[in-house]
């Protein structure tokens, strides 16, 4: 569980200095296209595939149900960057789909 806390900060301070100092592409900090795909990859599952499985998250074990609710934190802190990443990169429209599954996840 460390090496997920310790990620979710590194998300968070990734995505503060993107809203106080400007989006850098290329720059591992402030590129907020590295940030989602490094988010995304993290978490092993396309939307699709976690919408499936928060259908019936009451039903879970607990170890699912803290996954999902991982995810859910994650993409909350994201929501901000849907704001600096150009509409026309396709990791707009990714985080988007993320985006539509955070009132459904627990």
């Amino acid at each position: 569980m460390t090496a997920y806390y310790d990620n979710q900060t590194w998300e968070a301070l990734r995505v503060y200095a993107i809203e106080e100092f400007g989006v850098r592409r290329g720059d591992l900090i402030r590129d907020p296209v590295f940030l989602c795909e490094t988010v995304f990859r993290e978490f092993g599952a396309s939307p699709a595939e976690v919408a499936a499985e928060a259908v019936d998250w009451r039903t879970l074990t607990r170890p699912e149900m803290l996954r999902l609710r991982r995810i859910k934190n994650a993409l909350t802190l994201l929501r901000p960057t849907s704001d600096v990443l150009p509409v026309d990169e396709p990791i707009h429209r990714e985080l988007s789909e993320w985006l539509a599954l955070i009132s459904g996840l627990p």
